[in-house]
Order: structure tokens, then C-alpha cells, then sequence
């Protein structure tokens, strides 16, 4: 969900979607824990590591009722999985109500354009970049021309290159 920030005491009211190309912050949210309300310029429910695997169906459901009230932007899990076939479907499903995507591991241009195919024509994909194969394959993703934005996932990166869980390690 695009959320630009409300300031204190200001209405409830679900503001505005933000612009992706000019969003400054960006936070993930489980779509469980329910409330659209962030400081941050969007928010993204995490249809990946946001949810158990038993309850993927749950929150799928719960992004799809948010969707009732302000366009989502959603993280989905990786291209070609299970997971990954049935967020797309709730995104088709969502149509004009999906703000944009962010997809989880992409491995490399052709999961963009897989997702990019499967999603209502102009949907923003914002790709993440978390193994050391797709950092090396970042520019061919980046030039994609469905890529809006990269990402970095620092946790699924540095397990997959063996780095420290310490913020000095990526410094």
C-alpha cells in the first residue's frame, strides 16, 4: 500500500498513494498485523518472509481486504515458486487496486519479465536483489524495462555468501 505520511493528529483517512520513483522509505508490514498507518512513504504488505507458511492463504485474504480501502503495494515471494504463482494470482485478481510489487530473490531479468507478464500491464516491480548470483546479474535486472527500482535484502544475502549478521559486515 502506497501511504504518503500523515502527520499527527491529522484525519485517518487513507491518504494519496505515494510515487514509487519518489518514495524515500519504504517499510514491509505483514499483512497479519494489520492498520495501514506508517510514517514511511510506502508501505508494502510481505506476502514472503511476512508470513508463516501456514498462513500464506491468511494473509493473502487480509491484503486483499486492505486493497478494499487503499491500492497495495504487496512483496511476493519469488518467481516460478508456489508461493509466488498464487501471490500473482491475487495480484491479477487486485487489477487497478495493486499498486506495485516487490518481488523477493529475483535471480535475474527473466523473473521480471515473468512477473511483469503475469501482472496487470504497467504494474511497478521493484526487484530485490539477495544472493551474490543477482547482484552480479543487478544490471541486466535494473535495465529490465519493468524494473521501477532495485532493492537489496541484506538478511537472504548474507546468508547466501556466508557474511557476518553484523552491520559492520556489509559497511
Amino acid at each position: 500500500m502506497s501511504l504518503a505520511h500523515t502527520p499527527a493528529g491529522a484525519a485517518s483517512a487513507a491518504p494519496a498513494p505515494a510515487r514509487a520513483d519518489l518514495a524515500r522509505t519504504w517499510m514491509l508490514r505483514s499483512p497479519l498485523a494489520g492498520g495501514l498507518d506508517t510514517a514511511a512513504d510506502v508501505l508494502v504488505l510481505d506476502l514472503e518472509d511476512g508470513l508463516p507458511s501456514g498462513r500464506k492463504d491468511e494473509g493473502r485474504d487480509r491484503a486483499r481486504r486492505a486493497a478494499a480501502e487503499v491500492p497495495v503495494w504487496l512483496r511476493i515471494s519469488a518467481a516460478g515458486t508456489r508461493d509466488g504463482q498464487a501471490d500473482l494470482a491475487l495480484g491479477r485478481e487486485l487489477d487497478d487496486r495493486l499498486a506495485g510489487v516487490v518481488l523477493a530473490m529475483c535471480a535475474g531479468p527473466a523473473d521480471v519479465g515473468h512477473v511483469a507478464a503475469s501482472l496487470p500491464a504497467g504494474t511497478p516491480i521493484v526487484a530485490m536483489v539477495e544472493s551474490a548470483a543477482a547482484l552480479l546479474a543487478a544490471p541486466a535486472i535494473a535495465a529490465h524495462p519493468a524494473t521501477r527500482r532495485l532493492a537489496f535484502g541484506t538478511g537472504d544475502f548474507r546468508r547466501d555468501t556466508g557474511m557476518a549478521a553484523d552491520r559492520i559486515a556489509l559497511s
